[in-house]
């Protein structure tokens, strides 16, 4: 279908071995080619939706009122934020936290927006790493990773990682006890292009938005999570460059993917990586390498522990039952993952991918209302993994 019908289908859902339904729009031109198509080939369907853009224009009117709403004297972190509002937060929280919150800018997009990487980290912090400096106070300790926002649409990514950010600097007695053990490094949109390009253009962007400049004419956007050094371009469609997981024209050829795998090199020049964690929405699925391969990463034993735990603990929190197992198996294959590039070069002990909610009644476009409960949960998956 993607072959014969282009970017006139967007999936949302993927190809995957569990047999689950597919979840696609399509261009009102293309409706009914495609219903011809699946009718053809005896294929069962249904319509969602005639009304996608009117469902996406309720989503702006939602947002629109609950960003007069403040909570405190920072921001409302039970609603998704506009980039530019991202980087207002950033600088409330270097006033409010001078100590215990540092900010630092790894790299710039294609269009020249910047990367940030936050990290928080508590008073007995040896080294308060922000990529250029380094602070003296008490003690070198191991790193918690999270990456966010690789892929523009995948709104509850960056909010999940705000609000798991927010915690840890207000944080109880239990959260506390996580920062005397481990400074968090938090990416949380790295695709800040294609991110204000989902917020004022197309709301189900996925890629960047390099134009790239091939012969035929540009066809925007590579996939920056399938860009990394990992068996990339492994699978035939990513070669297309008008394709939605278009792998780009090397590995590490974006300036996101460039500015991810410089940071993390440098960080494990002066401390280790623990954990590394590369959030995603949605299909409630906790997995760990490989996705390139069926091949089992020879850590298996020590994943599947770690997976068993962390879903038991997103169980306890709402009651959310999270899948769990090796991406390849429990998703789909896909070259040039981040997950699979930090366990590929030992830059992580354990290297995980984290499909957020939902299982498919809101997709890509779920509810702020959404974000406190799923942040809750993950971050307890989170912690059960630290302790392990």
């Amino acid at each position: 279908m993607e072959l014969l019908f282009g970017q006139m289908i967007n999936f949302w859902s993927p190809m995957n071995k569990n047999l689950k339904p597919l979840l696609f729009t399509v261009t009102a031109d293309a409706r009914q080619a495609i219903v011809n198509y699946l009718s053809f080939y005896r294929l069962n369907y249904s319509v969602l939706t005639n009304h996608l853009k009117a469902l996406i224009d309720n989503e702006r009117r939602i947002l629109a009122k609950l960003r007069l709403i403040r909570v405190d004297d920072v921001a409302n972190f039970e609603t998704y934020h506009s980039f530019n509002e991202i980087v207002e937060i950033f600088g409330k929280w270097t006033a409010m936290y001078p100590n215990n919150f540092k900010i630092s800018v790894i790299g710039h997009t294609y269009e020249k927006k910047p990367i940030f990487a936050v990290v928080i980290a508590g008073s007995n912090s040896k080294e308060m790493y922000d990529g250029t400096n380094v602070t003296n106070t008490a003690k070198v300790k191991e790193i918690i990773f999270l990456e966010c926002g690789i892929h523009a649409r995948e709104w509850l990514s960056p909010a999940t990682c705000l609000y798991i950010a927010n915690i840890l600097l207000t944080n109880t007695n239990d959260d506390a006890s996580l920062l005397s053990n481990y400074d968090f490094h938090i990416v949380p949109v790295i695709n800040a292009d294609g991110y204000v390009f989902t917020w004022n253009s197309n709301r189900m962007w996925r890629k960047n938005r390099n134009p790239g400049n091939f012969p035929f004419g540009p066809c925007y956007g590579v996939d920056l999570n399938r860009n990394f050094d990992v068996n990339h371009c492994g699978e035939p469609l990513s070669r297309l460059p008008c394709h939605e997981t278009f792998c780009g024209r090397s590995a590490f050829s974006e300036n996101e993917t460039r500015a991810i795998r410089d940071y993390i090199i440098s960080l494990n020049s002066t401390q280790r990586i623990k954990l590394y964690f590369s959030v995603h929405s949605y299909s409630e699925i906790w997995m760990y390498p490989y996705s390139y391969t069926t091949n089992a990463s020879p850590k298996v034993s020590i994943y599947k522990e770690a997976s068993r735990r962390a879903t038991e603990a997103i169980k306890q929190t709402h009651g959310e039952e999270y899948t769990y197992g090796q991406s390849s198996e429990v998703l789909y294959e896909c070259s040039g993952a981040s997950d699979d590039w930090i366990e590929s070069q030992n830059l992580a002990d354990l290297s995980f991918a984290i499909e957020l909610r939902d299982k498919g009644d809101y997709g890509f476009l779920i509810p702020p209302k959404f974000i406190k409960p799923t942040a809750e949960e993950i971050w307890n998956g989170i912690k059960a993994v630290a302790f392990l």
